[in-house]
């Protein structure tokens, strides 16, 4: 179809039925065939009658052919839509304009005034835009997230097909990168090529101006040096222009977190749950309903005051009664912004919690068992099993959620492996040190950054820190806290008889950590050294004490002293207690995400099914199959939406009686949690002219402070009056008929 008719007609296929404009001369001479001249003696003195009038009433019957002619002409016409805005004829080259619509689709634009968001405005004004350029106009649109996506690229030439287009654009839930953006319309500019002359280039962008996405100039250098360079690039070709969507301040409600209190859930045991809101609000204070959800019942609602500008915390606390996976959320009321007002937490409630300690030597873990075995909080909950060294390479490390390694002297380079990839499924390992460590060995698992070439890390590494010499100079240590910052020490914190500080230390090794390591020590000693240092490997955590809190080291001297007295302290109990709790619950956050992660995971069921079904939650649900590998492990591309994404197995016929029988339509079923990142609840927004510097000198006069239009599309004003042309002609031709046939009768 030639460009000049796409853009003179939006449906132009429908121009073929023109020929049917000629359906009345055919049937007019197809009747007149049909005649036979007879004469006769009456006819010859009719004839003579109307001799007289024969030219008039030709050309009556002329002009009733072709006002039917003209009806059929004029119908095809408007059902092929013609635009009036390109009632001309083609313009020149010279004259042709390439528009780059930039669309932001950060979930902040879903902010509803009245009945349309400011992302259905900025959709209403891109369609105005098109339906009022010029014909030979090409259109390309980029969408604006948290990288840009490029919709159309190449120029079209055909305004329906690029209006189709833009119908389709999703609101993100994400944010909006700029730079991004604006480097994904110099690629388009770039690449027009294919003959399209433009001399004229327009980058447009739509957006509400929220200050998350616009003011990451003024927030960090590097990033306004690259806007700056970006803006430059593109004015020297194009004309940048800004139109902003519903500006101002606005009121809003976000839950922007939902977390529970300890590291772990277990049957029957009271489980606290924490959900902090943020009123975005002018108003002083403004009271809510929260309500919290279990497995999609409610359960619980609360009341709460919300001072404006600052986080409220709310707490629940719930019992399970059955092990296993299980879902939790937090709702508030729906406001204008309303993706934003719930919140999502998956978790798996354990029947008991499995504690692995490996001792390298006799009594190493005796004090930890009796703390466990001891512990208040424990109500038959932790299950600790003890093996000695030799048995680590037997066991299936899995199967526990803790492992301490206590006074273990080596371990080889396979059972290295194996602990760092529990540990970076979630799994945690504490690591005591002791007398019969051998600290090269050590040395050698330890966690190093990487050295900038690319350089993989070895699969055996798992400790925070290195090993350095043994410190001894006679005299006892003491822990030194600092500012209590980790959740573990928090027993301790304005307590001082407690005795935290009052432990005696004699000896401990010195950790040194790797320069850019992400490790960091929770608790030092009154020398300066680090007695505790934790990192995160993967999705679980690694801990190591630089000391044996058992009296199972001892001393070189004589007489032979314990390196401390951890084990005979008061607070000996909640100290192993909060080892094993400062490493728990990596296998918890596998199941929590943030828009834009990745689902991953390992099939774990004893059936293997015949594939997997994810479903993804929108409305309706959208439901795709999963490939499962050869290790029983699955993922799923970048989520796009916040909400419960739904896992479960096709069981083979096996699978599918089990679960008749036991009344389950779906035996085996996984919730993983996916939540925006609430950044963009903020709806503070730049007003037009206090946009940041850095792009003051590309858009003064060239601002658009257009809302947007309501008015209809031209092609569709085109079509209107063409069926009202119809329809009086409809009426033409009924009374010229009518007044013909009386005249001859």
């Amino acid at each position: 179809m030639p460009v000049w008719l796409t853009s003179l007609f939006a449906n132009p296929w429908m121009l073929l039925w023109i020929p049917v404009a000629a359906a009345p001369v055919v049937i007019h001479l197809w009747y007149r065939q049909q005649y036979r001249e007879i004469r006769w003696a009456a006819m010859e003195y009719l004839l003579a009658a109307i001799e007289k009038s024969r030219r008039r009433m030709r050309i009556e019957q002329w002009l009733l052919l072709l006002v039917r002619i003209v009806l059929l002409l004029l119908l095809v016409l408007a059902i092929a839509e013609p635009l009036l805005r390109n009632r001309g004829v083609a313009p020149l080259a010279q004259d042709r304009t390439h528009y780059v619509f930039l669309l932001d689709s950060s979930y902040s634009m879903g902010t509803t005034d009245g009945d349309l968001s400011a992302f259905d405005l900025a959709e209403r004004q891109i369609a105005d835009r098109v339906n009022a350029s010029q014909s030979g106009d090409g259109y390309s649109l980029i969408r604006i997230g948290d990288r840009a996506e490029v919709i159309v690229g190449q120029p079209s030439l055909d305004a329906p097909e690029f209006l189709s287009e833009l119908k389709n654009v999703p609101l993100g839930q994400g944010g909006a990168d700029l730079g991004s953006a604006l480097t994904a319309a110099q690629k388009v500019i770039d690449a027009e090529g294919g003959g399209n002359d433009f001399n004229q280039r327009s980058v447009i962008i739509f957006s509400d101006l929220g200050r998350t996405s616009w003011d990451d100039g003024t927030r960090r250098v590097m990033v306004a040096e690259k806007l700056e360079q970006q803006l430059a690039r593109l004015a020297k070709t194009s004309v940048i222009e800004v139109v902003p969507l519903q500006g101002g301040v606005q009121d809003n409600l976000a839950v922007v977190d939902l977390a529970m209190a300890g590291q772990v859930a277990t049957v029957a045991s009271p489980t606290q749950f924490i959900a902090t809101l943020h009123s975005f609000s002018q108003r002083p204070m403004v009271s809510e309903n929260v309500d919290f959800w279990v497995d999609g019942i409610r359960v619980d609602q609360k009341q709460v005051d919300l001072p404006s500008g600052s986080d409220t915390q709310v707490a629940f606390v719930h019992q399970f009664l059955e092990a296993g996976p299980h879902s939790v959320s937090v709702r508030v009321r729906e406001d204008r912004l309303p993706i934003d007002n719930r919140r999502y937490l998956a978790l798996d409630v354990k029947e008991q919690i499995n504690i692995l300690l490996i001792r390298g030597k006799r009594g190493a873990a005796q004090p930890l068992v009796a703390a466990i075995d001891n512990s208040e909080s424990n109500t038959g909950r932790a299950r600790v099993k003890v093996v000695d060294e030799s048995q680590l390479s037997e066991l299936d490390l899995n199967r526990f959620d803790v492992i301490f390694l206590c006074n273990v002297a080596q371990w080889t380079a396979i059972e290295g492996e194996r602990l760092r990839a529990y540990a970076e499924q979630g799994g945690g390992i504490v690591t005591i040190l002791g007398d019969r460590v051998l600290a090269d060995r050590y040395n050698r698992s330890v966690l190093r950054p990487s050295d900038g070439n690319g350089t993989p890390e070895s699969a055996a590494n798992f400790l925070p820190a290195a090993l350095g010499k043994i410190f001894y100079d006679g005299d006892y240590h003491f822990p030194d806290p600092r500012d209590y910052e980790h959740p573990m020490l928090k027993p301790w914190q304005g307590n001082p008889r407690t005795g935290l500080t009052g432990v005696p230390i004699l000896e401990y090794f010195r950790l040194q950590i790797p320069a850019g390591s992400d490790a960091r020590p929770i608790l030092w000693l009154d020398t300066g050294d680090p007695l505790l240092v934790l990192t995160k490997i993967g999705r679980g955590w690694s801990l190591l004490l630089a000391t044996d809190p058992s009296a199972s080291s001892r001393s070189a001297t004589e007489p032979a002293r314990p390196w401390s007295l951890v084990a005979s302290w008061l607070n000996a109990q909640p100290f192993f207690e909060g080892l094993w709790k400062a490493v728990i619950g990596g296998r918890t956050t596998k199941r929590n995400l943030q828009v834009g992660q990745w689902l991953q995971g390992r099939w774990d069921a004893a059936e293997m099914p015949d594939k997997l079904n994810l479903e993804i939650p929108q409305t309706p649900p959208l439901e795709v199959e999963l490939p499962l590998g050869p290790d029983a492990t699955w993922s799923f591309g970048e989520t796009e939406r916040s909400g419960w994404y739904r896992i479960s197995g096709q069981e083979n016929s096996a699978g599918v009686e089990e679960a008749v029988r036991q009344n389950r339509s779906d035996p085996e079923a996984i919730n993983y949690a996916v939540n925006l990142d609430t950044r963009e609840s903020d709806l503070r927004r730049y007003a037009i002219g206090d946009l940041p510097a850095i792009w003051q000198p590309y858009i003064r006069q060239q601002i658009s402070t257009q809302q947007g239009s309501t008015a209809p599309l031209a092609g569709q004003t085109a079509s209107i009056l063409f069926l009202w042309v119809v329809l009086f002609l409809l009426f033409v031709e009924v009374f010229l008929a009518w007044w013909i046939g009386n005249r001859f009768a």
